[in-house]
């Protein structure tokens, strides 16, 4: 995927995060999307009339084949890889599932409250299942396929960062403030509470908004690595990346602790306040592996220079 489309894509989903964050969007509901809005929307169709049920079972019907469309055209073109049955497992959790969220009262009968995400999710694990395997199957055909396959995980990891950064982060500063109004008919004193949640929701953006810089900068160093692995232009990103990295997890670090400490000086004016250590381990790994990029192609021009020498 081109770079541009893929900013577009990453800057599509922000926005929908905010929209569904700033319209109240609880989790459960995230976790239930798209298929349970799909579901309510169907089953409205359906008892529009005679005309709005025969309608609401066509699209039924063409949604839930579309995985195993896809696995026929891929079909047609010659790819024929037994990771593909996840393709036709996945049309039939979508008729499964989709029937069940078009009847609510029996997916609760058989779910209880949990039926939403239970069911929005076996679609998604077996779609998650199906790329995983194709990624992995692209990683060992050749070289191309790495690069491909490091692309992808580089978007999806992307990917994941924005919700966090737009969508989880800020809802659950909103609900903690909610919850806190709710459990004090007194809101005088509660500006210093509201302002360190706010500072513990930025605590947990500035790794994340760390951690898509870096990736940002790992596409461009593959991008320059694919043309020439060992050209100035990669050593240069790659040293680039070296430095951004170390200062992004010195960052994390020293934030993760001052806010530990901000609040135990600030408990006795708090009336919320979470002594729980929440240690960025996800983007420091991703820190730690760009990192790691970096200094294996740096040291992997070093060696080629010393070859080249004594050639």
């Amino acid at each position: 995927m081109k770079n541009r489309l893929l900013t577009i894509a990453l800057g599509a989903e922000a926005a929908l995060c905010v929209l569904f964050c700033a319209l109240g969007g609880a989790a459960d509901a995230v976790l239930a999307f798209p298929l349970a809005p799909i579901g309510g929307w169907l089953r409205r169709l359906s008892l529009s009339g005679s005309l709005g049920n025969g309608t609401a079972i066509v699209i039924y019907v063409l949604i839930c084949l579309i995985p195993a469309g896809l696995f026929l055209f891929r079909r047609l073109k010659g790819k024929r890889h037994w990771e593909d049955l996840l393709l036709l497992a996945g049309s039939a959790a979508l008729f499964y599932s989709l029937y069940l969220l078009i009847n609510p009262a029996l997916a609760e009968v058989r779910y209880s409250l949990m039926a939403k995400p239970a069911l929005n999710g076996l679609v998604w694990v077996l779609i998650a299942a199906w790329l995983v395997l194709a990624l992995l199957r692209l990683a060992f055909a050749d070289r191309q396929g790495a690069e491909k396959c490091g692309k992808l995980i580089l978007f999806a990891l992307a990917a994941v960062y924005v919700f966090c950064l737009f969508y989880q982060l800020p809802a659950e500063a909103i609900g903690e403030i909610r919850a806190l109004n709710e459990a004090n008919t007194v809101r005088s004193g509660l500006e210093l509470s509201w302002f360190v949640i706010v500072l513990r929701a930025l605590a947990g953006a500035v790794p994340c908004a760390l951690s898509l810089f870096a990736l940002y900068l790992c596409r461009k160093l593959l991008d320059a690595a694919a043309e020439d692995r060992f050209s100035e232009e990669t050593l240069t990103l790659s040293q680039r990346l070296a430095r951004f990295c170390c200062a992004a997890l010195t960052a994390e670090v020293l934030l993760c602790a001052g806010v530990y400490l901000l609040q135990l000086v600030l408990a006795p004016q708090l009336r919320s306040i979470s002594f729980q250590v929440e240690f960025p381990v996800s983007s420091v790994a991703v820190a730690l592996a760009a990192l790691l990029l970096s200094r294996l192609l740096g040291e992997g021009k070093e060696l080629k220079e010393d070859n080249d020498l004594f050639v």
